[in-house]
């Protein structure tokens, strides 16, 4: 019986990625008010009310990105599970939102990523939240972990069998937060176009079919991502410097990972020719 080498089955780890996740349900939770809460029989409110005002945490809470900031009290406020999306103020908001240390919630993002490498479990958790264990869910999770979620920056609207990949693409494209630079920030989202044949119709005309997050930039302007493929989460290279170059001809290091499978056609198949665009989500 013939063994399969390790190399051949990493190599075919990395071209499998196809992502299929579908958009989930809202995911917003219920709506939860902290202004007002419950008074005790024997600790009457004002004016012998039931509720009382609940006075502020004594810690700041500094992130609240999927939901908003109680000018007052200084709390998260959730919005209420009816809506599908954040209302049209909000969504002004998210396109104009700063983080409070955007280096350091950068650094978490990619932390967790890279303590995702390898993991080959059905469901990533994070939040309370579970995640599908597909490219999308990756994303989801590590942004999650590192307390910002990324369900506030999916598009409102949902067509039928539309991937969560598109979804948040269009969300993010909505709130200015794409860019095609060549050199992207550590913790960016990084989308490509036609990793495999998703319409199943033979041709390269799939697009947003996978998603990563950039994990760091090497001095030749290599990007190293962070991604989840059917062999588990693992890394590629991509170089957009070099798009079409599998190696570098003088130094012969790897400038872009192969992402798609070979199918007897002339179809690209490198990171760095089927790139579609990074998205900076904390700035």
């Amino acid at each position: 019986m013939r063994t399969v080498p390790a190399a051949v089955l990493l190599f075919s780890a990395v071209l499998s990625t196809g992502c299929m996740t579908r958009a989930t349900s809202n995911p917003f939770g219920e709506f939860r008010h902290t202004l007002l809460v419950p008074g005790r029989i024997h600790e009457p409110g004002p004016n012998g009310s039931r509720f009382q005002l609940k006075p502020p945490s004594e810690t700041p809470l500094v992130r609240c990105q999927d939901t908003f900031r109680h000018p007052v009290l200084n709390r998260c406020e959730t919005w209420p599970a009816s809506e599908a999306s954040p209302p049209a103020d909000r969504k002004v908001a998210l396109k104009h939102m700063r983080f409070s240390d955007p280096d350091r919630e950068r650094s978490m993002v990619v932390e967790k990523a890279r303590s995702m490498l390898s993991n080959r479990r059905r469901t990533f958790q994070a939040s309370g939240k579970s995640y599908r264990a597909d490219c999308s869910g990756m994303v989801m999770t590590a942004y999650s972990a590192a307390g910002a979620p990324l369900e506030p920056f999916l598009a409102a609207d949902a067509p039928k069998g539309e991937s969560l990949i598109s979804r948040l693409y269009r969300g993010l494209e909505e709130r200015g937060r794409l860019h095609t630079h060549k050199v992207p920030e550590p913790g960016d989202l990084v989308f490509f176009d036609n990793t495999f044949d998703r319409n199943r119709d033979g041709r390269a005309n799939d697009r947003l079919t996978h998603v990563g997050i950039v994990e760091t930039v090497k001095a030749d302007g290599t990007v190293v991502v962070i991604h989840h493929a059917r062999g588990g989460v693992l890394r590629t290279r991509l170089n957009l410097f070099h798009p079409n170059l599998r190696r570098d001809p003088k130094s012969g290091q790897t400038l872009n990972h192969y992402l798609r499978f070979a199918d007897g056609r002339a179809t690209k198949r490198l990171a760095g020719e089927l790139f579609a665009g990074f998205a900076t989500v904390i700035h």
